[in-house]
């Protein structure tokens, strides 16, 4: 017995197969004993390399140009994305199709064959199960979003309570209070970016705006998938929870449009960052934007210990508007 990790539901089936197969299992089991044992003994380098990549950081200049125009939001605080606003046009436009086809739905092959494949199968299967799941309502659209007051400091950002701030005002009228703060890494090459480099500094004396927002398609999917695991209608199961999930992203980016509107920007300006991506890997940074947005409260939402999102079919994000906005990697 032991637990096994598996990128995804076919290497999972792989897996599986292996365990219970005695001419493999043996191997798989001394396979991954091996490859735990030799990541435990790379632990302290890698814990001496990020201590080394940290002081690095420090000696890094900020390259983003601070003299952007700061749209003012239309309000501070966090608001609920009433449900019956939510249009789920957007939200399946928005989904990513090659990775739903792809990773969650297994699809394999290139050129016409693939290309028939999706249009044979996959798109008519995803088209029926989208019409299904808005009429029998296993997926339930929400969200839950804010605007904030901050400042950058270093690699620190910076995040006030809007209370001390008027409706759509960049100035304060009263004592301001940091309510949490950010500390994102920095490149050590190329630009040297890091993320709070997007958000004016504390010495400018002005205030910018971030946008926070956690979106969900409901737990109903995952009920809807064990169901369907317990009939024994495997495959249909994973249709289901491919879709849930490419679902969520596609609500995301959604609302992300929506956050863009309500500032005022372009279409295209600014991006939108999830813990545990490159440009901010901690997860436990979750805990910080739950206390800001209070998504268990609003949309049911909640964070497991090791700050995973639950419902699955969730995602949580850090809105950018600079437009100088980019994605980027950090190596340690």
């Amino acid at each position: 017995s032991g637990v096994f990790y598996c990128k995804d539901a076919f290497e999972g089936l792989d897996t599986v197969d292996a365990l219970g197969d005695p001419g493999k299992s043996r191997e798989l089991v001394e396979r991954t004993k091996r490859e735990a044992f030799e990541f435990k003994s790379r632990a302290a380098e890698l814990e001496s390399r990020a201590a080394a990549s940290a002081e690095r950081q420090k000696d890094f200049k900020v390259t983003v140009s601070r003299e952007v125009a700061i749209p003012a939001p239309p309000f501070w605080g966090a608001r609920t994305t009433p449900p019956a606003s939510v249009s789920w046009d957007g939200m399946f436009e928005g989904m990513d199709l090659k990775t739903l086809y792809r990773l969650h739905w297994g699809a394999r092959g290139t050129g016409p064959e693939f290309d028939r494949l999706i249009r044979e199968d996959f798109a008519t299967r995803r088209l029926a199960l989208q019409r299904e799941a808005k009429e029998q309502g296993w997926l339930e659209p929400q969200a839950v979003y804010g605007f904030f007051p901050c400042q950058s400091e270093g690699q620190d950002l910076i995040v006030y309570d809007p209370a001390a701030f008027g409706a759509g005002a960049l100035t304060a009228r009263g004592k301001i209070e940091e309510v949490t703060r950010f500390t994102f890494p920095r490149q050590t090459e190329r630009e040297g970016l890091c993320l709070s480099d997007y958000f004016l500094p504390v010495e400018s004396s002005k205030f910018d705006v971030v946008a926070f927002q956690v979106v969900t398609v409901g737990s109903k999917v995952d009920a809807l998938g064990e169901r369907l695991d317990a009939a024994g209608e495997y495959s249909k199961a994973l249709f289901v929870h491919g879709l849930g999930v490419a679902a969520a992203e596609g609500l995301a980016e959604w609302h992300h449009r929506k956050v863009r509107a309500e500032l005022g920007i372009a279409e295209d300006r600014g991006l939108r960052y999830s813990f545990g991506y490159s440009a901010c890997p901690d997860l436990a940074d979750q805990a910080k934007l739950f206390k800001l947005l209070e998504p268990e409260k609003a949309i049911g939402v909640s964070l497991t210990s090791a700050y995973q999102l639950v419902p699955e079919a969730s995602t949580s994000a850090i809105v950018v508007h600079h437009p100088a906005a980019m994605y980027y990697m950090v190596k340690v």
